[in-house]
């Protein structure tokens, strides 16, 4: 697991504060069980883009087939 550079750290926020509409405060964490990819909690909402939440959307949608 790697952490993000200062670019992506930057890009990231940028991001955000564009979506969210006002300054965000960072803070990073690598949890290395996601496998790749990232998760962002925003107050009380979590957005996940991580390999493994993709790897168990795929794992249901298989089995269920």
């Amino acid at each position: 697991p790697m952490a993000l550079n200062d670019s992506e750290t930057q890009t990231l926020r940028a991001n955000l504060e564009k979506k969210l509409g006002s300054t965000v405060d960072l803070s990073l964490e690598v949890q290395p069980d996601l496998l790749g990819g990232l998760t962002v909690q925003v107050g009380s909402v979590l957005y996940d883009a991580s390999i493994k939440t993709q790897l168990r959307k795929l794992e249901r949608h298989l089995l269920a087939a």
